[in-house]
This record gives structure tokens, C-alpha cells and sequence, in this order.
């Protein structure tokens, strides 16, 4: 079905190609500051003219640490100049610890700057500086603190305490994969936070070789004093999305999407650069006329990380029904990384948390096209992540696959380097990702055929998979619960139906929807099957000894706590991801009090999902038992809590209809 498309796209991509484009983004990318993500954009605006494509523009959206879709804060704007951290006491030769023209990442990013003068003050060391127990006793106004950890907490923290910056070698990647971890230094760009203007700390960020030697210093010293500068700018700026199109016959388009605000050669100029590359092999097929024009545009879209396409769904795309022209889409992150150096897989993220996705189906057989081919290529299939795909989320309705590699030991660190890229890898990726897009670009009648039948298999895998891991495992005491589950999976496939009847023209949606009620019932026949199977096994399992009853169903339910969240329907206010960080301290401190959770670090994935499932139809109880059958396990009564004060605190976010 794909093959002719795969071979066409085998022998047009071209490494070479691959190689020029993350060198030309890398090349400003790497530094990070506002200016230089802006410079970003317009080389990739200008690629994409060069390419022919259409519609190619630079949208820009505020970066005022104050506008925040769903409450995700579009940071302030922060340039770079240059930042300095250098020993003064004791006497030391090699007095320099950090330089941001020498190792960009050695900054923290969003630090204010210093006076012209600089600041010379004293270290004290901190281990575990992001918790409040680790002050005891501990004078430390107008001094440096130097730690073992990182995140928003421990700069809050350490400026509530009066500290004037923070200095960091703590190393988070899976580097113990490398035998020259100590010389890597992480990437801090959640630490200080990106919406508070005059209220934090300046941070720096040591490779643990240069942080066991200042330790070591302090240990002999007792006393190390530092002198640092930081010349940075904070201001009201904006933030570039640059998008461009490979028209279609249609004006529906297929979204591929990547993220231009991040240093590395691989996290993310590899992910831009192969869509770039992509693009302009399909140009190049359709332009020799070995390709179609597909039926549907290919458009291109890059911008700061999730933030971007945040504030574009809220605002420049207007409305639901102006989003409604997308009909799939992949977004391309961390592609680069070679997978024997880095003892890596490619994996393949889910379009949606709520539908069985014919994308997710497709994409699984082109990446297992790769491994019949190279043996040497790993992938595997991983469960829906938050990234540049939030247009997946259910009131958009977008499947967008993520495909991504992971564990890499240069993450966020010094080491992501474009001569660390491995353009096999990256080519390998492509072959796949390529024939994905024009696949669904020029899908019809017979595609939507195939691949319908390809989500029907998926989907008796699934129940079998699931089943069987039941018998393996223990089962449910409450067998109505496993029949829920297993219900539960073909209602995802039914959603998967209707995600796949987009790619259809209205002439032929009846023919395809008696087609695809026969495959509803051929799976609900081939489910209960399944499970008189399942029961009968487990008898015979009980018999043998090979399982004890185990109870895994959930806690009971209070009738009142029931009651309760039936009555309750939550509205949804705003469209992608939720976030804490438009909340003042003084209410996250509240919040976190009446929760009992710790929100510094972000939102739970369980929330976002909860939130996604509020769309003012379906009461609260009902958004539970949604995720219940999908394997959470959520709180009934927290979560009637949890609702009630996110409407009370704001309602932008979300409103309770009764």
C-alpha cells in the first residue's frame, strides 16, 4: 500500500541536506537568548522559501511573563550578552568556573542581570536546596548558593532566603552511560522561572567535574568567594512561530510540527531540519512527477516549545472551526542521536490519550518496515506525551504522533553537539516519518480501507495483550470491571473510526461507515469470545495453583462522593495544556495546602487528562470512570476537590454546569 511511496522517498532524501539544515538552525539556536530563537526563525523562514514553499511567514506572539493561555506563561523575553563566574578567594590560577561565550549552557536561562559592576559574594553550600529543611540554620542573604539539584523550587527558595544567585553541577541525564560525564553541564530552563520580572535569583550551571573541584575547594578553604557578572536583558518582546505550506489539491493540511527554542543539534534543530528536509524531497518527487500532488498541504510548523502552539491554538487560529482544516499531523523531536553511543530507542508517542488512532497503526508498520531492513534500529511504542502535539488533545481533535529518542546522554547538556548527530539515524527516521506524511496527505477511499483494517487487528491485539497480562498477573476480583476494560478498548477504536472517516469525501462516508459498523460488531463478537476464553483459563489457572485471587479493582466508592461529581459538569475555558504558573505564590501556596500536592514542578499528566474530558457534556463522574477504564487510579473525592477549587480560583479555566 506504501511501498511505491517508501522507495521514491529512500532514494530523494538526502543526509547531506539533513546535515546543511541543522547546521545553518544549530548555528543560533545553540545560544538560546530571545534574539537568537528570533534569528532562528527567520533562517528556517528563509529555507522554506527557498524551497518554493507557500504561505511561509513568521507569526509572532507576546513574550510579557504575563499572557498565559490555560495558564501556561509565554515567558519574558531575555537576550543574552555575556555572563562571567570566576573564584576570587582563595588565590587560584584557573580562577574561571563559567563563561556564557565559551558554554552557553553554563548560564541558567532567564537569569536577571547583575549591576555593570558585577557581584562579589561568598558561597555557601547547599546540598538539596529546593527544600525548605535544608536552611536550617543557614544565613545565607546576599551569598551564593551552591547545590546538587535544580527546578523552579530551589530559585524561589533560595530568593525568598535572600540569595543573590545560585550555582548548580547537578547532572539529570542518564549520563552514566558515559565514561566523560563529569565534563557535561546541564541546560537549566526551568529553574528560574521565565514569568517573574525583578524577583529572582541569577544561576549558573557546572559540569560535576567543575563542581567537585569547588567543592573540594570549600572542604580545604572553608570560605570561597566568587565574583560574578551577568549581562542579560529581561523586557517585553515576542516569540516567532514560522510555518509555511506544500500546498494540497484541498485545503485540508497535514501538520508536521518542531520546536526551535532549545540549544542542542539534536533536541531540536535534527527535528526541524528533517521536516525541512522532508518537505522539499516531496516537492522535488511531486515536481518530477513521480508523486501526485496530494490531495491534502503539507504545512510546516515550528515554534518555542508547546508554548508556542499554545498561544496559536488559543488565539491565532481563532476557533475550533478554523483548526478543523487539520486533519493529522507528527511532530518530529530529538531525532539525531545515535542509537548504539547512546544506547537509545526511537520511540513512537501516541497521537491522543483518548483514541485508538489510525496514525498510531500506520506509524508502528512504516517503523517496522525500518527493523525488517536494519536490524541494528530500535523502536518501540509508548504511551501519549506532552509535547509539540497538543493539537491531539480532544476539543482540537488532531492526531499528531510524536516521534522521539530516548534515553540520550547528551540531553540537556553541553555535549548535544552537531558533530554528536548521527545523519543515519536521522535518515533512517525520515524514510519513515515521509511516507507517513504523504500517505495521510494523499489518503482516500481505498487508504481509509486499509487502514481501517490495520486498526481492527491493533485492536484485537490489544484485548488479547490485555487479557493475557490479567492471567499473568493476577485478575480482577470484579470481573464486570475487566468486561468495562475491555468495552473501554473498543471504544477507543470507535473513536479511532471516526478520527479516520476525515480522510473520506462525503460521497463516500456511507459506503465507509457500513464498513465500518460491520468492523464494530466483528470486534465486539470477537471481544466476548475473548473473554469466555479468558474466564475459562482462569478456572483452569485457579485449579493449577498458577494464580491467587488478587484484588486490583479500585477502592469503593462513596455513595456520596458519587453523587456528588454526577452532579457535577465541567467546562473546559481554554484549549492544549493546563499549567499552575499564572497563579500568584501566595495561591499556589494555598492550592498546594488544600491538595496536598507540590506544584513547583508542574502539572500531573492525570490532571491534563481529567481536564481534557471536561467539555460541559460529561459530569464529572463520568470523566473518572473514562480514566479508570484507562488504568488511572484517581481519587473520587480528591478530584471533586480538585475541580471545585481550580473553578473557584479561576474561571478562565474551567466552569461547573449542574
Amino acid at each position: 500500500m506504501y511501498k511505491n511511496i517508501w522507495d521514491l522517498i529512500e532514494l530523494e532524501l538526502s543526509k547531506n541536506n539533513i546535515d546543511g539544515y541543522i547546521g545553518r538552525i544549530w548555528e543560533s539556536a545553540r545560544w538560546f537568548s530571545f534574539d537568537k530563537i528570533n534569528e532562528t526563525a527567520k533562517t528556517i523562514e528563509k529555507i522554506m522559501n527557498e524551497l518554493g514553499l507557500s504561505d511561509t511567514r513568521i507569526i509572532e506572539y507576546p513574550a510579557d511573563g504575563k499572557t498565559s493561555p490555560g495558564g501556561l506563561v509565554m515567558p519574558n523575553a531575555w537576550d543574552v550578552k555575556d555572563a562571567l563566574l570566576e573564584i576570587i578567594e582563595p588565590k587560584i590560577e584557573n580562577k574561571v568556573l563559567a563563561r556564557y561565550k565559551e558554554n552557553p549552557q553554563s548560564l541558567m536561562m532567564f537569569s536577571p542581570p547583575t549591576s555593570d559592576k558585577g557581584i562579589t559574594a561568598e558561597i555557601v553550600l547547599i546540598d538539596s536546596a529546593d527544600k525548605e529543611e535544608s536552611y536550617k540554620a543557614l544565613d545565607v542573604r546576599n551569598k551564593i548558593v551552591f547545590t546538587n539539584t535544580d527546578g523552579i523550587k530551589l530559585s524561589e527558595l533560595a530568593f525568598s532566603k535572600g540569595a543573590v544567585g545560585i550555582i548548580s553541577d547537578v547532572l539529570s541525564t542518564p549520563s552514566p552511560l558515559c565514561d566523560f560525564s563529569d565534563k557535561l553541564t546541564q541546560w537549566h530552563n526551568y529553574t528560574i522561572p521565565c514569568w517573574q520580572n525583578g524577583k529572582k535569583v541569577f544561576g549558573f550551571s557546572l559540569s560535576p567535574e567543575k563542581g567537585k573541584f569547588l567543592r573540594s575547594l570549600i572542604k580545604e578553604h572553608g570560605k570561597v568567594r566568587v565574583f560574578a557578572k551577568v549581562d542579560t536583558r529581561i523586557y517585553k518582546g515576542s516569540l516567532p512561530l514560522a510555518t509555511g505550506l506544500f500546498p494540497g489539491k484541498t485545503k485540508e493540511e497535514i501538520i508536521v510540527t518542531g520546536h526551535l527554542c532549545e540549544p542542542g543539534a539534536n533536541d531540536n534543530a535534527s527535528g526541524c531540519a528533517l521536516a525541512l528536509e522532508i518537505v522539499r524531497a516531496l516537492k522535488e518527487l511531486v515536481n518530477k512527477k513521480k508523486l501526485n500532488v496530494p490531495k491534502r498541504g503539507i504545512r510546516l510548523i515550528f515554534s518555542y516549545e508547546v508554548r508556542g502552539l499554545q498561544y496559536f491554538v488559543n488565539n491565532f487560529a481563532g476557533n475550533e472551526n478554523k483548526l478543523r482544516k487539520f486533519i493529522a499531523g507528527i511532530n518530529l523531536d530529538m531525532v539525531g542521536n545515535d542509537q548504539n553511543t547512546n544506547r537509545t530507542i526511537c520511540r513512537l508517542m501516541q497521537s491522543t490519550p483518548f483514541a485508538l488512532s489510525y496514525t498510531d497503526v500506520l506509524l508502528e508498520k512504516l517503523f517496522s518496515r525500518i527493523t525488517s531492513e536494519n536490524s541494528l534500529f530500535k523502536y518501540k511504542e509508548m504511551s501519549y506525551c506532552e509535547a509539540d502535539n497538543l493539537l491531539g488533545e480532544p476539543a482540537i481533535n488532531v492526531p499528531i504522533p510524536t516521534v522521539g529518542q530516548w534515553p540520550d546522554i547528551f540531553y540537556h547538556t553541553s555535549f548535544d553537539r552537531k558533530e554528536n548527530i548521527s545523519l543515519p539515524t536521522v535518515y533512517e527516521i525520515g524514510k519513515a516519518s515521509g511516507t507517513y506524511i504523504y500517505f495521510i496527505a494523499n489518503a482516500g477511499f481505498k487508504e481509509v480501507f486499509w487502514l481501517a483494517s490495520a486498526l481492527r487487528e491493533k485492536t484485537k491485539k490489544k484485548i488479547i495483550d490485555f487479557l493475557g497480562r490479567q492471567l499473568d498477573g493476577g485478575s480482577f476480583k470484579n470481573l464486570e470491571e475487566l468486561e468495562n476494560r475491555v468495552k473501554h478498548i473498543q471504544h477507543k477504536t470507535k473513536l479511532g473510526f471516526g478520527l479516520l472517516a476525515r480522510l473520506v469525501k462525503n460521497r463516500d462516508l456511507g459506503q465507509l461507515k457500513d464498513y465500518l459498523s460491520q468492523m464494530a460488531k466483528d470486534l465486539s463478537l470477537f471481544a466476548a469470545n475473548e473473554l469466555q476464553y479468558f474466564k475459562k483459563q482462569q478456572k483452569y489457572y485457579k485449579k493449577a495453583g498458577l494464580i491467587k485471587q488478587k484484588d486490583v479493582s479500585q477502592k469503593p466508592i462513596l455513595a456520596k462522593e458519587e453523587l456528588e461529581a454526577r452532579a457535577l459538569v465541567p467546562k473546559r475555558k481554554f484549549l492544549g495544556y493546563f499549567s499552575w504558573e499564572s497563579f500568584d505564590q501566595k495561591t499556589k501556596e494555598e492550592i498546594e495546602k488544600e491538595l496536598e500536592i507540590s506544584i513547583a514542578s508542574g502539572v500531573d499528566r492525570e490532571l491534563r487528562l481529567v481536564l481534557f474530558l471536561c467539555n460541559g457534556k460529561r459530569t464529572l463522574f463520568e470523566i473518572w470512570e473514562y480514566l479508570k477504564n484507562d488504568g488511572y487510579d484517581i481519587n473520587l473525592g480528591w478530584l471533586i476537590k480538585f475541580i471545585r477549587i481550580l473553578s473557584a480560583h479561576s474561571s478562565r479555566f474551567v466552569e461547573i454546569q449542574h
